[in-house]
């Protein structure tokens, strides 16, 4: 046993005499170790190491660990925010807390008094112990002192609320709820009032997560405040409003947020779309294609003219696919516009125009007026009615090239679902340069390989991958078309000719290690096999 930590520090040549006394006269830190890890000198795993040896505890990996919230609430988040301190197992009156300094023994005569237990101390690391504060304590402690400050719904009006949401708890709660989210990876926030309470719910990785369930008073005061930062009018709880928020995470980070109120029989349900400029900004060559379907893409949006569509449902991907296409072929010597509903992020050295059909700027019309300003590429952000097929298919014969999304099922049935729009036969070959049908798959969670870790939520998963297909035309394909054929018979037709389908890209994706077949069956469906 070493007699001091600053010898078994000198001894094993971790830190000179100099970097020693420097780590002694800073104010970093419960103990030498410690401050040695804050200004650099040791690293956290190495901080864990030397305190692991000389105070003879073990260490606990708290992203691999399963955390009970039963024991989580053992300790208030004051306690466990003062000493970095988090409460893992109780067998009888034996309490295991994870420290980032298990030596301090305030915190460990602290806990023990508040909690009644002995305090068997293990160690881990600082920003392992700061993720899961952040994650499970500092928003409670918010919720808490909401609760204690809200009123009943029905003796709230608006004046009060207008005073209330400026207050500290509810800012910092709303805050705590948006910087959870972000830090997970949700793409969206579910803000719904039921009978009973309120859910708070992430749609993490396409899945959605419950996260809170706090009392119902809670929910006039979250809503107002979420309207107050969007900019919408808190006295009208009766019709839908729709809002943006653009949300400072640090001194140098933001994010966007789409806001979306619905009024339902339980109040107003709120949902927050998180718009992330690094999760859309891609290259072609981060969206998982296969080399066959990479180059058969870059291809058709490489042509002159002619349109590309992409399908798939809500929340395929399309508009990723569509951005890194713009991304690939923008060039300072083409003009390229987009018309978009909304237009929710924002690209270099493209014109992007939003629709507004209460005053009748619609697809249809903004790629009109588009086509009078002299472009070289369009996108239109969705193609929803004949007129605006029409124009586009005008666009594309007449020199244009054309990015578009629409909701088909596969890439076969989009051939079908334009001529069902009106389109002649004719005009669908002569204006179609290829479609992409994609969905997003889970990707297996590189840190547990899908045995389920804190990385990923235990789910096994984290992150998403597109599947594709691709179809472009072969002589066969578009005399078929020209024969009226169905969907079904196009599909046939197209894999006859080297089209690979959905499901098939995925597997092959599944014997690379990436994702798995529940999970592809689950997204793409059994349909496509």
């Amino acid at each position: 046993m070493f007699q001091s930590l600053e010898q078994l520090l000198l001894d094993t040549g971790m830190a000179t005499p100099e970097q020693i006394l420097d780590a002694q006269a800073s104010d970093k830190g419960s103990n030498v170790a410690e401050a040695l890890a804050e200004i650099g000198v040791l690293t956290q795993q190495q901080y864990i190491e030397v305190m692991e040896f000389y105070l003879g505890v073990p260490h606990v990996n708290l992203d691999a660990y399963v955390l009970k919230p039963d024991i989580l609430r053992l300790l208030d988040a004051d306690l466990v925010k003062r000493y970095k301190s988090v409460p893992l197992e109780k067998v009888g009156e034996r309490l295991t807390v994870a420290m980032a300094d298990p030596n301090n023994v305030v915190a460990i005569d602290d806990i023990a008094m508040a909690t009644g237990c002995q305090v068997i101390p293990v160690i881990a690391a600082k920003s392992e112990l700061d993720k899961v504060i952040r994650q499970h304590f500092t928003m409670r402690e918010s919720m808490e002192r909401v609760v204690q400050e809200a009123l009943p719904e029905d003796d709230i009006d608006v004046k009060d609320l207008a005073l209330m949401v400026d207050d500290a708890p509810i800012v910092r709660l709303v805050d705590n709820m948006i910087e959870q989210a972000v830090n997970e990876g949700a793409s969206d926030i579910h803000i719904e009032p039921r009978e009973d309470g309120l859910i708070i719910r992430y749609r993490i990785d396409g899945i959605l997560h419950e996260r809170m369930r706090p009392p119902k008073s809670t929910h006039p005061l979250v809503v107002s405040r979420l309207k107050i930062m969007a900019e919408l009018d808190i006295a009208e709880r009766r019709v839908p409003q729709d809002g943006r928020i653009k949300f400072l995470l640090g001194e140098d980070s933001s994010v966007d947020l789409r806001m979306n109120t619905m009024p339902t029989i339980y109040g107003e349900k709120v949902v927050l779309r998180i718009l992330n400029p690094e999760s859309i900004m891609l290259e072609l060559t981060d969206l998982g294609f296969s080399q066959r379907n990479y180059d058969k893409f870059k291809d058709i949006i490489t042509r002159a003219y002619g349109i590309v569509l992409a399908t798939g449902p809500t929340g395929s991907g399309k508009t990723t696919t569509l951005y890194a296409s713009l991304n690939y072929i923008n060039s300072p010597s083409l003009n390229i516009s987009t018309v978009e509903d909304p237009v929710e992020y924002r690209l270099g050295g493209v014109n992007q125009v939003n629709v507004h059909s209460r005053i009748g700027m619609t697809f249809d019309a903004g790629l009109r007026a588009l086509l009078r300003q002299d472009p070289d590429i369009i996108m239109i952000g969705e193609i929803r009615d004949m007129e605006t097929l029409e124009t586009a298919v005008r666009a594309a014969l007449t020199g244009h090239l054309v990015l578009s999304t629409i909701h088909t099922n596969d890439a076969p049935s989009t051939l079908t679902r334009m001529v069902e729009m009106g389109l002649p036969p004719f005009l669908v070959v002569a204006a179609t340069n290829g479609i992409i049908a994609q969905r997003l798959v889970r990707r297996l969670c590189r840190d547990c390989q899908g045995k389920g870790c804190s990385r990923c939520n235990r789910t096994g998963y984290r992150g998403r991958l597109a599947v594709h297909e691709i179809l472009t035309f072969t002589d066969s394909l578009r005399q078929a078309v020209l024969d009226g054929r169905g969907a079904s018979e196009l599909r046939k037709l197209a894999r006859a000719e080297g089209m690979v389908t959905m499901y098939e890209d995925g597997l092959e994706k599944v014997e690379q290690g990436l994702t798995t077949r529940e999970e592809v069956a689950r997204v793409v469906g059994l349909d496509y096999i």
